[in-house]
């Protein structure tokens, strides 16, 4: 905004910055990246958008937006990478019992999924994954929540598919791409900013910081939970 911008300007440094993502991504990568910031950086604040939203968003005052979606070639954007979509399950299922960390969909079709609505990107490309391997889900119940999901998943009711870190107790295998061997379906997240932000430089290196937080996180998420460690606390905290 013009005042942010002001006063930035007579501090000499940027001191706030505002982030627009969807839930999901603000829950899943941007808190957890703000625990990790010195005294020094800027104060990140975030404001919750859907994915069609998020590009007109730059227009208004928005410094930056992590969007699960190619963003237009008149912002400037960096790829931050995939986060994968994880089938949970609840402690006691097989593929539970078999520490099992991949899942085929030939495997996800036979189990009962409880998945987000159409109007999710992590839904979409779960069902584009399902059309180009010609397989048509069983039973299926829709929920917009990650968090409903992964409780209900957690509680045996069914196979929940999402791309939220873990929340509850239970396990998680991540879901692998019949069209390209030894991919995972996921989805990827970019971040964008203004050509003309005030302060383009800072924008992009908190991108690359992004970028490098979001390896490593989902590095330690993978190897906390072979180790066993299924809270949420443990997983997510602290980071630095």
């Amino acid at each position: 905004s013009v005042k942010a911008a002001a006063q930035s300007w007579s501090a000499g440094h940027v001191r706030q910055l505002t982030l627009a993502a969807t839930p999901a991504t603000i829950a899943g990568l941007i808190a957890p990246f703000i625990t990790t910031l010195n005294v020094d950086d800027p104060l990140l604040l975030t404001q919750e958008a859907r994915p069609i939203k998020l590009h007109e968003m730059l227009h208004s005052g928005t410094d930056m937006v992590i969007s699960p979606t190619h963003m237009r070639e008149d912002f400037a954007h960096l790829r931050l990478g995939s986060v994968p979509l994880r089938a949970y399950v609840s402690n006691d299922h097989p593929w539970a019992l078999a520490r099992k960390t991949e899942v085929r969909l030939e495997e996800l079709v036979r189990e009962p999924l409880l998945v987000h609505s159409v109007q999710s990107v992590a839904r979409q490309e779960l069902d584009l994954a399902m059309s180009h391997a010609g397989l048509a889900y069983g039973k299926i119940e829709e929920c917009d929540q990650a968090m409903t999901i992964q409780a209900l998943a957690s509680n045996g009711r069914g196979v929940g598919v999402v791309t939220d870190p873990p929340g509850y107790s239970g396990w998680h295998a991540k879901v692998l791409s019949s069209h390209t061997p030894n991919q995972y379906l996921g989805v990827t997240l970019h971040a964008a900013w203004n050509h003309q932000h005030y302060s383009t430089q800072t924008l992009e290196s908190l991108a690359v910081r992004l970028r490098d937080f979001m390896i490593w996180s989902h590095q330690m998420l993978e190897q906390r939970m072979l180790n066993g460690e299924f809270d949420v606390a443990a997983v997510f905290g602290p980071f630095a």
